[in-house]
């Protein structure tokens, strides 16, 4: 039974930090930080909470289609409302955003 907690004990410290190559990683880079077999390392990891890395997908939004002949054909414009930054932006209450279609930059 100690040997039991003393594994899970290994397997946390491998498996919650970003330092060791197990750091929140799968199975088999688990299995092989901590020394065990990959069945028990399954085992050890279905217990726990799920986590990520990265952010969840956001839902798809429908666009439609843009064409543009060349760069400076087409723009895409927006107004953006920083009216409650304004005492810290040079009294400016909204900025001109202003993105070229063709290379987008």
């Amino acid at each position: 039974l100690n040997h039991f907690w003393a594994c899970a004990g290994l397997m946390f410290a491998a498996f919650a930090s970003f330092a060791t190559p197990a750091g929140f990683a799968g199975v088999a880079k688990l299995a092989g930080a901590a020394s065990i077999g990959p069945t028990r390392a399954r085992r050890w990891l279905s217990g726990r909470g799920t986590c990520t890395l990265r952010a969840p997908r956001g839902q798809h939004c429908p666009t439609s289609e843009m064409f543009a002949g060349g760069v400076g054909d087409v723009y895409m414009v927006d107004l953006v409302d920083v009216q409650r930054y304004e005492s810290q932006n040079d009294n400016c209450s909204y900025i001109l955003t202003c993105v070229g279609a063709f290379s987008r930059l």
